[in-house]
């Protein structure tokens, strides 16, 4: 029986990878409310974003993907 050397071997099994992937999209295909939020959320937090510095784009630019990134952890 050889061993495959621990730097050759990947650190992750593609096989787990792969079922978990599978599992988490049927999950989330059965959950409208999961899809709703991971879909529709963003984009409407977004176009919130855009309304509220709809006057300087600059500072969306600016300001835009920091608030985006920082809302959710704020808001749980």
């Amino acid at each position: 029986m050889s061993r495959v050397p621990m730097a050759d071997r990947l650190p992750f099994s593609p096989t787990v990878t792969g079922a978990t992937v599978m599992r988490v999209l049927h999950q989330i295909s059965r959950d409208r409310g999961s899809a709703a939020l991971l879909l529709g959320i963003p984009c409407m937090l977004m176009v919130l974003l855009t309304l509220m510095f709809h006057s300087s784009d600059a500072t969306f630019q600016h300001v835009g993907p920091q608030v985006f990134g920082i809302f959710p952890v704020i808001v749980m």
